[in-house]
């Protein structure tokens, strides 16, 4: 293409501008199938390794249980607490603090619900 583009001269027009809707969705929250394909897609991690460096996050109180096959929040879980405690860092916390000022956390439900563990969240 560059060849067609610069054969013309110094200067081009523009003929034709498409302009064509797009939809970006919420993502569905977090079960450990979505934390495994996440890791290996966008950090070319192996699944294991993703799981792994989870587990250890959990002792140590950083996120909730990451074996769990549910991707919907129970109705009881306080989600703008979560969101809240997060406010205070100094990389994210802006972004904790947008969310709540525009009327708190409004997750997208998966339809996947083992009962036992709410989805990958979060704690600290």
């Amino acid at each position: 293409y560059l060849d067609i583009c610069s054969a013309g001269g110094p200067s081009a027009n523009i003929a034709n501008i498409v302009k064509k809707p797009k939809t970006k969705y919420r993502p569905v929250p977090l079960d450990t199938i979505e934390l495994e394909k996440l890791a290996v897609r966008k950090l070319r991690i192996t699944a294991k390794r993703a799981l792994a460096a989870a587990e250890k996050l959990y002792t140590s109180g950083f996120i909730s249980y990451p074996r769990t096959e549910t991707n919907i929040f129970p109705k009881d879980i306080n989600l703008a607490e979560l969101i809240q405690t997060q406010s205070g860092s100094s990389t994210w916390g802006a972004f904790a603090t947008d969310i709540i000022n525009h009327g708190g956390a409004n997750p997208r439900n998966g339809t996947k619900s083992d009962a036992a563990h709410p989805p990958i969240h979060p704690l600290k």
